[in-house]
């Protein structure tokens, strides 16, 4: 389920506890996801509350609360930069309670189920729907002529007018304007890319994170790039398999390896 988080602009948040602690957040434009494990996840509550003295319990609830429930946040920024999402989040228990995340710009693949899907079942239920109470309506009013032909007369308060499924059509002509499908294919609504390698995780040992180095000039002192390089964000690459491609070997390594022999 996505819980408005604010307004303007507008964005959405996701939580769910079923494949370790995941938390997606969109525009409906982009989506950002993060996967982490409990222990991260703690790691993660602690030092967003530095000076808070509670037990790691206690983090976990209101970490897990923090995202379930969002009413009542006291101050909330959101910042998005080269396909990364900082979120931050103050909520007031009986002292004030933080959340430093940052969240990664997830494939369109993972967009498409986390978004676009749901969308699309969404869409598939009001067209049920819609038919349905349409169906039902015109059965009203079949039944009405049939009681008056009958001769009998409805009380005057409880007469409706007959429903004029033309003119309703023509009101309501949504799904027709934007070109949405009246049967869209079922293989579209199927569960696709369930692995949790799609998702951008968290690793304790950096694994699968790859530093993406800012460019500097040959003349460039020491001390500049040390200050740059901390501006450096972490490129999460996402693989459904993680494996170990064999590196070509340099000239120098060849060259120390014939002497060895």
């Amino acid at each position: 389920m996505w819980n408005k988080l604010q307004d303007s602009p507008p964005f959405y948040l996701q939580f769910s506890q079923t494949n370790g602690y995941e938390i997606s957040i969109t525009d409906y434009i982009t989506l950002y996801t993060v996967n982490i494990l409990e222990n991260e996840f703690i790691t993660i509550l602690k030092d967003s509350n530095l000076k808070l003295v509670i037990t790691d319990k206690e983090l976990m609830d209101n970490g897990v609360n923090l995202l379930s429930n969002l009413e009542n946040i006291k101050d909330l920024r959101i910042n998005t930069a080269d396909g990364h999402l900082k979120l931050y989040i103050c909520k007031f228990y009986e002292y004030p309670f933080r959340l430093n995340l940052t969240l990664h710009e997830a494939p369109k693949e993972i967009f498409f189920q986390k978004v676009t899907q749901h969308l699309l079942r969404t869409i598939i239920e009001f067209q049920n729907i819609e038919q349905k109470l349409r169906e039902s309506l015109k059965k009203k009013d079949d039944e009405i002529a049939k009681y008056n032909m009958k001769g009998y007369k409805i009380e005057k308060y409880r007469r409706t007018s007959v429903f004029n499924e033309e003119e309703h059509l023509k009101n309501h002509a949504v799904f027709q304007e934007n070109g949405v499908p009246q049967d869209i294919p079922h293989s579209l609504l199927e569960e696709k890319y369930e692995s949790k390698e799609s998702i951008p995780q968290v690793k304790e040992e950096t694994n699968g994170l790859h530093e993406v180095p800012i460019k500097q000039e040959a003349t460039t002192s020491e001390a500049t790039v040390e200050t740059n390089t901390t501006h450096n964000l972490t490129k999460i690459e996402v693989k459904e398999e993680i494996k170990t491609e064999p590196r070509n070997i340099s000239p120098l390594k060849k060259r120390k390896k014939e002497l060895n022999l």
